[in-house]
């Protein structure tokens, strides 16, 4: 049976360590925030929604107040605060997007995200682990966002195009990413 491809974003699984809050300014045009979105730490000690930057902290959860836009976290335009998973060892499912097939052998590499926009009718992400990573020797490299821990255990999910996947964050703000396998 195929895997369903149905980005979802990030989801916190497995231990939760919490969630902290951090300040989001997108008054200078940036994207909308969703529930699952990867965040980046700015030098400014502002969040945004980049998905292949440096000092990632998580993925976003919530808002402290309500948005005004149509199930966005943060609207583009505006200034909040959001709650995110923050702990370097927090685990994340997220879905690959179907450009390369994960394999058992997919287990242990590093790769990137791509970042689809989110969607107004769900307020879900659309960020997925990009799969074209999953086969090339730059799996071995500490320079990609995501540490791949293993398949998702559950009964519609199976190696593949849009599988589930466990990860956590390699290029975590706290800590210096290494070398996958």
């Amino acid at each position: 049976m195929a895997n369903a491809d149905t980005p979802h974003g990030f989801n916190a699984t497995g231990v939760m360590y919490g969630l902290n809050q951090y300040a989001v300014d997108n008054t200078s045009g940036s994207t909308a925030i969703f529930k699952g979105d990867l965040l980046s730490m700015m030098s400014t000690g502002l969040v945004t929604s980049v998905p292949n930057g440096t000092h990632h902290i998580g993925a976003a959860e919530s808002v402290v107040s309500p948005s005004t836009a149509a199930k966005s976290l943060v609207a583009s335009g505006t200034t909040a605060t959001v709650l995110s998973h923050y702990h370097p060892s927090q685990q994340y499912y997220a879905q690959d997007d179907g450009q390369a097939i994960g394999l058992q052998s997919t287990i242990g590499n590093n790769c990137d995200i791509t970042a689809g926009a989110g969607s107004t009718a769900t307020g879900i992400s659309a960020h997925e682990l990009d799969a074209t990573n999953f086969a090339t020797a730059n799996t071995a490299t500490a320079a990609l966002v995501c540490r791949i821990h293993g398949l998702l255990q559950k009964e519609d999910n199976a190696f593949g195009a849009n599988a589930e996947w466990v990860v956590s964050i390699n290029e975590h703000y706290l800590t210096a990413g290494t070398a996958g396998i």
